[in-house]
């Protein structure tokens, strides 16, 4: 799940881990702001100082909630992360693909999955694809490179 304060990875856990305990659940951020990976593996906050900012800018938020975090890390969630390139060739799948038209933001579990494959082989996945607020010049710009 595309990952910025926690809220939405949160309330998802919730509600997977009520119905599945043993399902496993990843934060999806970009690599130069993955506070929620960091924070995991540390067992504790992480803060980015000085993340590059890149194309998926609805992401990137300096450090996980600290109300969100608790809850995260207590359903075991760890975190995924990419860079920009993985996420243009998630949105340039989705729309050859699906006819999805996706923001980077909304992209980025799928370029995670995409980036990730090993650690999802041979288990059923769910993803998240969300936000389509791309102007389709931008868009266009994005997935003709």
């Amino acid at each position: 799940m595309c990952a910025s304060g926690g809220g939405l990875t949160a309330g998802t856990s919730i509600v997977l881990k009520d119905h599945n305990p043993n399902c496993d659940l990843y934060t999806a951020e970009p690599s130069a702001w993955n506070d929620h990976e960091l924070s995991f593996q540390a067992n504790k906050r992480i803060f980015i100082k000085n993340g590059q900012h890149g194309i998926c800018d609805a992401l990137e938020s300096p450090f996980p909630g600290e109300i969100t975090f608790e809850i995260n890390n207590n359903n075991n969630v760890k975190g995924l992360s990419v860079d920009d390139e993985a996420i243009i060739a998630a949105m340039k799948f989705a729309y050859q693909e699906f006819n999805y038209i996706l923001e980077p933001s909304g992209a980025i579990a799928l370029a995670c999955l995409m980036s990730s494959r090993a650690t999802f082989e041979g288990k059923k996945v769910l993803i998240l694809l969300s936000g389509g607020n791309i102007s389709n010049k931008k868009f266009q710009e994005y997935i003709s490179t």
